[in-house]
């Protein structure tokens, strides 16, 4: 049961690694897209 949850919460942690990684991403993009303009 406790490694359930351990796992749960590194998988929790990984996924909003992954959305901020991508946020991060698309806000680069813009602002070079923005730049460019």
């Amino acid at each position: 049961m406790c490694i359930l949850l351990i796992m749960h919460n590194n998988l929790r942690i990984f996924l909003f690694r992954q959305l901020v990684a991508i946020g991060l991403a698309d806000i680069i993009i813009l602002n070079y897209l923005f730049i460019f303009l």
